[in-house]
C-alpha cells in the first residue's frame, strides 16, 4: 500500500476490522511518499486492525528518500497488532527515517517483531510518544532493539513513554543515540524476561537527559474509608510505599479531583486534609516534575442529617429501642443504619424488616428511603 494523496493538509485512515498478511518484495506493507520533495500527506493514522509481515522489511516506511517532508508527517497509530517475520535488521513495525521534525504517535498498540529486528526504528523525528504498548522481541539475539532513536537536526527532542510492557530475553530496550539534545521520559514500564536484556545505551550529546518515573511505587490511600455517611467528612489521602522502586519518582506528592475526573498535572495540588460535604468521588495520583501516575478512586456518599421522630406520618419505624428486629411501617425501597460517627453500617433494598443483630448496642441513625423518593431519618437504641 502506497500513500500518496492529494493537498498538503490530507489525512489518511487505515484500520478498523482489517487483517492483512504480506511478503513484500521491497519498501514495506505500508509506504509514505511524497513528490518533488514534498509530502502530500500530513498525518497517517492507523487505528484498529492486525497487520503482519513476513520479510526485512517494515510494515510501516517513510523516510527522506521517499521526500516525506521535514516537520509535517504525523504518524499515528492506536489500538492495533503488528506483527514482523523476518530473520535481519531491515525487519521494523515502523521505520521512520526523516531529516527532521516529524512526528510519532503510538498508544495502545501490540509490536511483534523477529530477533535481530528493530519494532520502533527512528530517525529524525521530533516528537515520539508511546503509551499503552506492548513490545513482544522474539529469542534470541543481541543486535534485537525495542526502540531505537537518533535525533538529528531539531535543538531539543522529546521521546515520552508511559505503561510500556516489552518482552525480551536478549538485545536493547532503547538505542538512545544522534548528537542533538534528546529529553527522555520513561514512566511505570515493566520488563519481562529471563535474561535480562540491557536497557538503554545512550548517543554522545551533552543535551541527554534520561528519566523512569515509576508511580507503581506508591498506592494513594486515605484515612476516611470510601462508603456511605450521615455527616461531612474530613478526608487526608496519603501516599503508601509498595515493593517498586520509584526511582526518579521519589518524594513524589499528590494531585486530585472530587468531580471524578482523572487528576492530570494541572489539578489541585493535596495541601490540606480535604472537607466532604456532599457525596463526591475523589481520585488521588501521586506527581513528580510535572508526569504523574494512575489515579485512585474514592466514593463517598453523604446523607440527610435531619432527624425524625416515629409517629409524625404514616412512615414510621418500630420499636425505637431494639433488641435484633426493626419494622418499617411501609415496603421500603433502601434502609441504611448509621453509627454516631455518620459511618453506614448496615444497607438493606426493598425490606419491611430489619436484623439488626449484626451491630453493636449503642446508638444509631436509620434512614428509610421509598420508591417516591420519599426519606426520613430516625434514631433508635440498640439494645
Amino acid at each position: 500500500l502506497i500513500i500518496k494523496a492529494g493537498g498538503n493538509a490530507s489525512t489518511v485512515n487505515i484500520g478498523g476490522n482489517l487483517t492483512i498478511t504480506t511478503t513484500p518484495t521491497s519498501g514495506g506493507l505500508i509506504q509514505i511518499f511524497g513528490s518533488n520533495s514534498e509530502i502530500l500527506v500530513t498525518t497517517v493514522n492507523i487505528n484498529g486492525g492486525n497487520y503482519t509481515l513476513n520479510g526485512n522489511y517494515p510494515i510501516v516506511f517513510a523516510n527522506a528518500g521517499s521526500q516525506v517532508k521535514d516537520g509535517s508527517t504525523k504518524l499515528n497509530l492506536s489500538n492495533a497488532t503488528f506483527t514482523v517475520n523476518g530473520t535481519g535488521n531491515g525487519a521494523n513495525i515502523v521505520k521512520f527515517a526523516t531529516s527532521n521534525g516529524n512526528l510519532l504517535t503510538v498508544s495502545n498498540c501490540v509490536l511483534n517483531i523477529s530477533a535481530k529486528g528493530i519494532a520502533l526504528n527512528c530517525v529524525g523525528p521530533q516528537n515520539i510518544t508511546l503509551s499503552g504498548c506492548t513490545i513482544n522481541v522474539a529469542d534470541n539475539d543481541a543486535a534485537s532493539i525495542a526502540v531505537s532513536y537518533s535525533p538529528t537536526s531539531q535543538a531539543t527532542n522529546y521521546l515520552t513513554v508511559d505503561g510500556l510492557i516489552v518482552n525480551m530475553n536478549s538485545g536493547k530496550i532503547f538505542n538512545l543515540a544522534g548528537s542533538k539534545a534528546l529529553n527522555a521520559v520513561i514512566k511505570d514500564m515493566t520488563v519481562n524476561s529471563t535474561t535480562e536484556p540491557t536497557l538503554y545505551s545512550a548517543g554522545t550529546t551533552t543535551g541527554f537527559v534520561l528519566k523512569f518515573y515509576d508511580f507503581r511505587a506508591y498506592t494513594p490511600t486515605v484515612n476516611i474509608t470510601p462508603g456511605s455517611y450521615l455527616t461531612q467528612q474530613t478526608v487526608t489521602p496519603s501516599l503508601t510505599a509498595t515493593s517498586v522502586s520509584a526511582v526518579d519518582a521519589a518524594s513524589a506528592t499528590m494531585v486530585y479531583t472530587l468531580d471524578g475526573t482523572d487528576p492530570v498535572a494541572a489539578s489541585t495540588a493535596y495541601t490540606a486534609p480535604i472537607v466532604i460535604n456532599t457525596s463526591k468521588i475523589l481520585k488521588v495520583a501521586a506527581i513528580k516534575d510535572g508526569f504523574i501516575g494512575k489515579s485512585t478512586s474514592f466514593a463517598y456518599t453523604i446523607g440527610s442529617t435531619s432527624v425524625q421522630n416515629p409517629g409524625t406520618n404514616s412512615l414510621s419505624v418500630y420499636p425505637t429501642n431494639v433488641e435484633n428486629v426493626m419494622n418499617i411501617s411501609t415496603l421500603a425501597d433502601l434502609v441504611q443504619v448509621y453509627d454516631l460517627a455518620g459511618k453506614s453500617v448496615i444497607s438493606k433494598e426493598n425490606v419491611k424488616q430489619l436484623d439488626l443483630s449484626s451491630i453493636h448496642s449503642g446508638v444509631y441513625f436509620v434512614k428509610v428511603s421509598l420508591k417516591d423518593s420519599t426519606s426520613k431519618t430516625f434514631k433508635f437504641v440498640k439494645e
